[in-house]
């Protein structure tokens, strides 16, 4: 349980609320835990594709590789998962809807 829940004063509160009032409480600081493991993932995977370089739009790169991670594409996959927004095609692990 967070520190601040002990400066909050809930004597005023029946047991049955203040019970509520904890649970809520809870379940928030369970939530901010959850949501700070997911910007962290996050934050992780977008330092990896800044590590690998992903293409820049005036660059000459291979045709056959995937604009974010560099991984090798195959040829099916060349023609099918093209980015909207920079052109460049890439891999399934990389692409988003």
């Amino acid at each position: 349980m967070p520190e601040a829940l002990d400066s909050i004063n809930l004597g005023f509160l029946s047991d049955s609320e203040r019970e509520l009032v904890l649970d809520v409480l809870r379940r928030d600081e369970e939530l901010r835990l959850v949501e700070e493991q997911r910007v962290r993932k996050l934050k992780t995977e977008l330092q990896e594709v800044k590590r690998k370089g992903a293409k820049l739009g005036s660059g000459n790169y291979s045709e056959y590789s995937c604009g974010r991670c560099q991984e090798p594409l195959s040829r099916l996959t060349v023609f099918s998962n093209q980015c909207k927004m920079c052109n460049h095609y890439v891999c399934r692990s990389c692409q988003t809807f």
